[in-house]
């Protein structure tokens, strides 16, 4: 939203300052507000797919968290390693598959802003009757009942008893 506001913002004073400018500035000013714009669509795009991943219907749960255990190891200077699958159903319903990729992606990102860790560990598996996600890193550690100052386990535990997990 921010970067909306301000490439609208420099789009005015462009647009007022038009007759005045010399072509060659308003060129670079131009190609300016364009690569922001693209930045703006990218970013977009990007977000649109992490709301709702397509990847979970297309591929799976187990492709799909491999798949962000990928994207965030390269994207990062952390390992992040994925084991398991093993008995994991490949038709997981669609809320409990959103769920625990969700409670991945978040325990992951806490993992890579707080731990400190240098290699971060994600596995899931199966048994009949119960599905099992294990989010584990090499980093400080915390205490959960003295330690909590944000949202996301409160909404990790949130969204797992949603779709009567614990």
């Amino acid at each position: 939203g921010q970067q909306v506001a301000l490439l609208a913002s420099h789009l005015d004073s462009l647009g007022q300052g038009a007759l005045r400018r010399r072509p060659q500035n308003l060129r670079a000013d131009l190609k300016h507000a364009r690569a922001s714009l693209q930045e703006i669509a990218t970013r977009v795009h990007s977000l649109s797919h992490q709301l709702h991943p397509a990847k979970l219907r297309v591929l799976g749960l187990v492709q799909t968290l491999k798949s962000l255990c990928r994207d965030e190891s390269r994207d990062s200077s952390v390992r992040v390693r994925f084991r398991g699958g093993k008995g994991v159903p490949r038709d997981v319903a669609e809320d409990t598959a959103l769920c625990l990729f969700r409670v991945a992606q978040e325990a992951l990102r806490n993992a890579l802003k707080h731990s400190e860790a240098t290699t971060i560990h994600v596995a899931i598996g199966a048994t009949e009757s119960e599905l099992m996600l294990e989010v584990t890193d090499n980093g400080t550690g915390f205490t959960p009942l003295t330690q909590i100052t944000g949202l996301g386990l409160l909404t990790m535990r949130e969204r797992v008893e949603l779709v009567n997990g614990t």
